[in-house]
């Protein structure tokens, strides 16, 4: 690896030369600093999934080690050199710096970002489902028969009522007008869709999957999860608070959503329809910054749970890093002999890993019997968080020889 000078208060961007055959990126080292956009010469990157979806060649223009560098988590690329290679060297603190310097730089990696969230979203559902990602709207009717099973009413109305707008001649239809007839007085005051700034009461959907998305949000106050139903479960993706964006792929990509987005506790949410979104990235460095950094730690995210995905053989397995990965959300690391009172219930993580209600109850008890965890007042407690990470990182690295 070349030696690069830390970063000068003023934009001093330098130039790393890395002959053929050199490792640029090694995957799993930990928290990288910089990124490298190159300048010329070709580069081999591999994502840390063992799948050949996520490999492919960089040449002049590209960039290689945002996502790592961005979120400031551990590498998730492997990249060498495939001829001699002259690539700039741009440390996570200059980010803004070149912002100022090269917008349209920016704005290329948020629009590259934006395209391989896509592709990873696509590439998980067809890990965990064996499904690809659907573009039929009317399957917002299972969503809505979901929640209105589990006797989510506020849910389940929101949800058929929108499929109703489609206007979808079948049987579906009918039983959704009379559902929805049956359930709109039990549904909460929704804010005021021209209005930017809005707020949404406790346990409301803000937008369902399969709902054509026209706008991303901003959580203000409050906390949003994001969850898919699969095979007849609830699967939390996500829980989000303040100061954290979700809805941005449907807005860059105009597709439908790939998730419901559903409040934990009353919110205040900014809406950005695609008009600001572009003034936005015009005038304010400090929002192409955050988009970035959401971006990357999305797509590290991601990446982790479609290796969590291959453990499908070891629920244990699966459910202990889900947990590290939150753990490493919250920036505890593999040297951080500490404990931690976590938010999530068991049943939280279960649903993280898109376990059936039958294998939590065939599995639960094996994972909350792990020698450092134990639950309080219904959530988790980790005695020693270094112990499990260490543990996760144990069953990955496993997987990972096994499949190679």
């Amino acid at each position: 690896m070349p030696q690069i000078q830390q970063p000068q208060q003023r934009l001093q961007l330098r130039a790393a030369r890395f002959p053929k055959g050199a490792e640029i990126l090694v995957a799993d080292d930990p928290k990288s600093e910089f990124f490298y956009i190159i300048q010329s010469g070709f580069v081999y990157v591999n994502m840390n999934t063992e799948s050949s979806a996520n490999t492919n060649k960089k040449g002049p223009g590209d960039f290689i080690g945002v996502i790592s560098c961005m979120s400031h988590r551990s590498q998730v690329e492997k990249a060498i050199a495939l001829t001699d290679v002259i690539a700039i060297a741009v440390h996570r603190t200059q980010y803004m710096d070149l912002i100022k310097l090269s917008t349209p730089t920016a704005l290329k990696i948020i629009r590259t970002f934006s395209k391989n969230t896509k592709e990873m979203n696509e590439l998980l559902m067809l890990q965990t489902t064996n499904k690809k990602v659907s573009e039929n709207k009317a399957l917002i009717y299972q969503v809505a028969k979901y929640y209105d099973d589990d006797g989510q009413d506020y849910i389940a109305a929101y949800a058929f009522e929108n499929f109703i707008k489609l206007n979808i001649q079948s049987p579906a239809l009918e039983y959704a007008k009379r559902r929805y007839a049956e359930l709109k007085n039990k549904m909460k005051v929704y804010p005021n869709p021209a209005e930017s700034l809005r707020t949404y009461p406790r346990g409301t959907m803000v937008f369902s999957e399969y709902q054509s998305g026209a706008e991303m949000y901003v959580i203000q106050s409050g906390s949003v999860k994001i969850t898919k139903v699969l095979n007849g479960t609830e699967v939390t993706l996500a829980v989000l608070k303040q100061g954290e964006m979700f809805g941005e792929m449907a807005l860059l990509n105009n597709d439908l959503r790939s998730a419901s987005a559903i409040t934990l506790e009353e919110c205040e949410i900014r809406a950005i329809n695609m008009a600001n979104f572009q003034k936005i990235t015009e005038s304010s460095p400090d929002m192409i910054t955050t988009l970035t950094k959401t971006f990357a730690e999305r797509l590290w995210i991601m990446q982790r749970q479609l290796i969590n995905s291959k453990l499908r053989a070891d629920p244990v397995a699966k459910m202990i890093d889900i947990l590290s990965l939150q753990l490493e959300k919250m920036n505890y690391t593999d040297n951080s002999n500490v404990e931690c009172q976590t938010n999530f219930s068991p049943n939280d993580i279960a649903t993280m890993c898109g376990l059936t209600k039958s294998e939590q109850s065939k599995y639960m008890f094996n994972f909350l019997n792990f020698k450092f965890i134990e639950t309080r007042k219904n959530k988790i407690f980790v005695s020693n968080c270094s112990e499990v990470i260490k543990q996760a990182a144990f069953y990955r690295k496993k997987l990972l020889r096994t499949a190679q």
